[in-house]
């Protein structure tokens, strides 16, 4: 024996279908957008610590003017920094601020997930690479420039310099 439903037990089968459904959309929906907004808090809260960190650096920029100059940048050689020179210590000071240069800049660079026009509207990445990519390219420590930076920052900063030779 078949049991049919009558109109009224399927009108209400079709209403606890539909209630269902909508709580579960609105659920899902209502997670995403929690979801989403979390992330945006997490990005500001970040932006908000890099922008501290990069007054930090500033402040180490004009307590240190020759960090900064070209003049400087250009004639590094990380044995200037092993030597008896006068610079010496100028030349150490240089190489510990670099990592932390780059350092700032991998982070910025994690934050935005490689998103070049993201990078770029945060912070002048290319300028800093210019005047510093002799560091980059021979860094006082051989692996300073590679170990702890991803494959993938190393690549974005190796670019950098190769269309600046250009």
């Amino acid at each position: 024996m078949e049991e049919r439903l009558d109109s009224s037990q399927f009108s209400t089968a079709i209403m606890a279908f539909s209630t269902v459904t909508a709580a579960l959309i609105s659920g899902i929906i209502s997670f995403l957008v929690c979801r989403w907004q979390i992330s945006r808090m997490n990005i500001s809260s970040e932006e908000a610590r890099l922008n501290t960190e990069l007054t930090n650096i500033l402040k180490i920029q004009i307590k240190y003017p020759f960090l900064e100059d070209t003049q400087f940048t250009n004639d590094w050689n990380g044995d200037k920094a092993l030597g008896n020179d006068k610079k010496r210590l100028d030349y150490h000071r240089y190489d510990s601020y670099c990592c932390l240069l780059f350092n700032f800049l991998s982070q910025i660079y994690d934050l935005y997930k490689g998103n070049i026009e993201k990078i770029d509207n945060f912070f002048a990445v290319e300028e800093v690479v210019n005047i510093h990519s002799k560091w980059w390219q021979n860094p006082l420590h051989p692996r300073d420039n590679i170990e702890g930076y991803s494959g993938a920052f190393r690549h974005y900063i190796d670019s950098i310099i190769l269309r600046s030779k250009r």
